[in-house]
């Protein structure tokens, strides 16, 4: 029996999911006793008494213990950032996937909040926002709170400072539920004021939000099955990993905090409001131009002004978010999925799915079922 110990920091939202797949690697026949340690580990000594239990390996949640475990002459894997053998998410995907989502709902101003902290995985997630923003012609605005009081205030502020509605990616979900709660009490209509997205898709947290928060979801109980793997394998004595493993998000889980467009323009409304009910049903262009009520060139300008794309790439969009959705879900094969999301056939799918994803539909559903 190998004993394993688990280096986790004591208030990480996804502790639960991380350590759920640490359990199905366990189940799944690996023979591990564990044991978990809660401490910043920021000196040597922080471990000494649990290194009096001797564990075989360590699995480190971020960068808890860097600088301490790898002088330590163990095994050891970290999860989501840090150095050393290294299990993590395609961050900048996360903050890109939060940009598409709020500028396929016709919002032209969008914001990112800025905690002022630098290094890990929130600057990737940020500048994957900004990127995906000026690829649909929009300046991501920063949104600076550098302190956790002061989050609310300056949100506030930073909706109240231009007229219209907005869209603010919040980083992760513990901002997000804390941006809603203030919200709420500045009196913001949330989706029709600001619309809001968080990421990890930390279901207890998402759903009791002031709002229910819409979130990017990110595969944590994956990225513990294979982090498990990869300290079993160095166990055994195979050489470390030269390059980290990367895992894409899974699409947006869409909840009432941005599940309305925010769209001024009642024709853009009526269209996009046909892509969202019709485009996975196969629906094409010329319905989503009866649905509005203009013609097609009127209708391209005004989604090229509003949206950044045509109408034929927001189809595609909303067709993917839906496979997206079903493959996270992970009742249905690849080819069941391709015919409900409206591509018909899976060939199309999976040349969509890589398009998008940087990934094959089989591999985002694996992730997804144990997401």
């Amino acid at each position: 029996m190998r004993r394993i110990g688990l280096i986790l920091p004591a208030n990480d939202l996804a502790i639960d999911a991380t350590l759920r797949g640490v359990i199905e690697h366990r189940h799944a026949g690996a023979d591990w006793r564990l044991r978990r340690h809660e401490s910043a580990l920021r000196q040597r000594a922080d471990l000494d008494e649990f290194l009096a239990w001797r564990p075989d390996g360590l699995l480190c949640l971020d960068r808890i213990g860097e600088g301490v475990v790898e002088h330590l002459g163990l095994p050891w894997v970290r999860l989501r950032a840090g150095t050393g053998p290294l299990v993590s998410f395609d961050e900048q995907r996360i903050g890109a996937a939060a940009a598409e989502h709020l500028a396929d709902r016709g919002l032209r101003r969008l914001g990112v909040l800025d905690t002022g902290i630098t290094g890990g995985w929130e600057t990737p997630r940020s500048e994957g926002f900004a990127a995906a923003c000026a690829a649909r012609g929009v300046l991501a605005e920063r949104v600076l709170a550098t302190t956790s009081a002061g989050i609310g205030s300056a949100v506030v502020a930073w909706v109240r400072s231009a007229p219209g509605s907005c869209g603010l990616f919040t980083l992760n979900d513990w901002y997000g539920s804390l941006i809603l709660d203030h919200c709420g009490d500045a009196g913001l209509d949330v989706p029709g004021r600001l619309a809001v997205v968080g990421a990890d898709d930390i279901e207890t947290w998402c759903e009791t939000a002031a709002v229910p928060l819409s979130s990017v979801r990110v595969p944590h109980r994956a990225a513990a099955r294979l982090a498990c793997g990869v300290l079993d394998r160095l166990l055994d004595g195979e050489p470390r990993p030269l390059a980290p493993v990367r895992l894409p998000p899974l699409g947006v889980t869409v909840r009432a905090s941005s599940a309305l467009a925010a769209v001024d323009d009642p024709v853009l409304a009526a269209a996009l409001g046909c892509i969202a009910t019709r485009a996975a049903r196969g629906s094409g262009v010329a319905e989503v131009v009866a649905a509005a009520g203009v013609g097609r060139r009127a209708l391209e300008q005004r989604f090229r002004a509003r949206l950044g794309r045509s109408i034929l790439q927001t189809i595609h969009r909303a067709r993917i978010d839906h496979a997206l959705t079903l493959l996270a879900e992970g009742r249905l094969d690849v080819p069941a999925v391709a015919r409900r999301s409206g591509f018909g056939d899976a060939s199309r799918f999976t040349a969509a799915c890589r398009r998008h994803t940087g990934a094959t539909p089989s591999a985002l559903r694996r992730l997804g079922r144990g997401g």
